[in-house]
């Protein structure tokens, strides 16, 4: 059994480094002095905001449960590191799943229930094969049955980071709240936890008052709200709690205001 840090200790400030380079594996824990916590992501295809709220990219085409199988010519044997699954339908680009997940999910199959970190994914055609390649000591605790198990693919949520949306669906997890400004594709630090300034939509925040993902402004949060019938979708997951940074306790629309975020 491995022993590795698994969180860094950091100082202030290091959260506001951005780089081209990957440094860290995405979704690594970064705890400064007071607490804060941080992932480590990569932005996606738009530059990132500070004190804007991200989430993870959608699914990728045809790497759903539905649409992932083992190859069905052979089965992958336990202890396996390298298991080799048919993408249907679209190519698949190389690490498009590192950092990522590899789920057995099928009602039936061998080896259902688990879960699996991926390290790396070679290219492949559509409709093609491609090798997974599991992260540390990881390995198949069980045996895949050929043709029968089916296993589904997940980008890691801290890769290709997008602003929450103006409505009530999400394309992943909550990612965080940018701790810098980054240009798309690069490597930035996302706050999870602790106090931070967050964008406000066009409604106002009392002190102690929850906030959620905002339904009407992209990458803002804004008030829970306490009427049953919109109590649906994000309204329903807290994410904070606002703690100031307005005018007598109250926080100013379309400004950012200090919340204490809870998002572990």
């Amino acid at each position: 059994m491995g022993s590795f840090p698994n969180k860094i200790y950091g100082d202030y400030g290091d959260e506001k480094v951005v780089g081209s380079t990957k440094l860290h594996e995405l979704g690594h824990a970064m705890e400064l002095p007071d607490g804060r916590t941080f992932r480590y992501a990569r932005a996606g295809g738009t530059a990132l905001v500070p004190g804007k709220l991200y989430q993870g990219k959608g699914e990728e085409a045809n790497t759903s449960l539905a649409k992932a199988a083992v190859v069905p010519s052979s089965s992958v044997a336990i202890n396996s590191r390298k298991p080799v699954v048919t993408i249907a339908g679209t190519a698949l680009a190389a690490d498009v799943f590192a950092d990522g997940y590899l789920t057995v999910s099928s009602s039936v199959g061998t080896g259902v229930g688990h879960t699996y970190k991926i390290a790396s994914n070679n290219s492949c055609a559509a409709g093609s094969t491609t090798t997974l390649t599991l992260a540390g000591n990881d390995k198949l605790a069980v045996a895949l049955e050929a043709g029968t198990t089916r296993v589904a693919l997940r980008k890691s949520p801290y890769d290709e980071v997008i602003l929450t949306t103006a409505n009530t669906v999400f394309t992943n997890a909550i990612a965080g709240v940018a701790a810098a400004s980054a240009a798309a594709s690069d490597y930035v630090w996302l706050q999870r936890t602790g106090e931070c300034a967050v964008f406000v939509d066009a409604t106002t925040l009392v002190i102690g008052q929850p906030v959620k993902a905002s339904t009407t402004v992209a990458g803002a949060v804004g008030p829970i709200s306490n009427t049953a019938s919109t109590d649906v979708g994000k309204s329903k997951y807290t994410i904070g709690q606002y703690i100031g940074g307005g005018t007598s306790g109250v926080s100013a629309s379309a400004e950012y205001a200090l919340t204490n975020l809870k998002l572990e």
